[in-house]
């Protein structure tokens, strides 16, 4: 689809990420959408009224992206398979010209003191620094403080990144482990061993729950804080 027609059609042209890499271009005004939610089931997701995202999995499976003209759209989020009048959220996003991740965060669970919410992350998807990866990292866990995350070599990479915020930062290539830990705090909640590639750009998500025996009644079982990472991109090095 034209990006004159707003969002929808077939995926973006080069709908993968190492079609991007190995052409050498960048698409210009697309969208993708996560699911971040850990109580809800998988959701298909309405743009202006039409099906657009269809059956998107809970936790880090994003979407291909889609090319979009820039303005305001109504985004409506409804379990897969139902009917638009069985949206469990209905919002409006506007989109500026770029590339973007839209994340639906938050429970559905109607108690929730972090209701679902859909958020808007701009994507930066060029070229990084020689011999490092662009590591973004998304707070998505409901009950989680604020956070920091450190390397194993003592670098902060992110410093009180709250519920429902992301961050950039550059990381060296190489097998390394980083700490997730409450903002402040010195001993780490969790670590996680990652193994990013020099020109590749990635995205950690933090989802699941610190406390999964206190999660809504509706969550499946078993989604303890994890570390969920996606390679968004290999643009390669500057």
């Amino acid at each position: 689809m034209s990006a004159t027609a707003g969002v929808g059609g077939a995926d973006a042209e080069d709908g993968s990420n190492e079609s991007q890499a190995e052409s050498g271009t960048q698409r210009e005004d697309a969208v993708r959408v996560v699911h971040l939610s850990p109580d809800a089931p998988a959701v298909d997701v309405y743009v202006d009224g039409e099906p657009v995202f269809e059956n998107v999995e809970p936790f880090a499976a994003q979407s291909n992206y889609r090319s979009y003209a820039p303005g305001s759209y109504d985004i409506a989020v409804v379990p897969a398979g139902g009917d638009l009048d069985e949206a469990v959220l209905e919002t409006e996003i506007d989109l500026e010209s770029g590339e973007y991740t839209i994340a639906a965060i938050g429970e559905v669970c109607a108690t929730s003191d972090r209701p679902l919410e859909l958020v808007s992350l701009e994507d930066d998807n060029g070229p990084t620094e020689a011999g490092a990866a662009r590591l973004r990292g998304v707070h998505a866990s409901p009950d989680a403080p604020a956070i920091d995350v450190v390397s194993d070599d003592g670098t902060v990479l992110f410093e009180e990144l709250e519920f429902g915020e992301a961050a950039y930062a550059s990381i060296p290539a190489g097998e390394r482990v980083i700490g997730v830990r409450e903002a402040g705090e010195e001993e780490p909640l969790a670590r996680f061993a990652i193994e990013p590639e020099a020109g590749r750009v990635y995205t950690a998500f933090g989802v699941g729950y610190l406390n999964p025996e206190d999660a809504p009644g509706d969550a499946p079982e078993g989604l303890s804080f994890s570390l969920g990472l996606t390679e968004d991109a290999a643009p390669g090095e500057k």
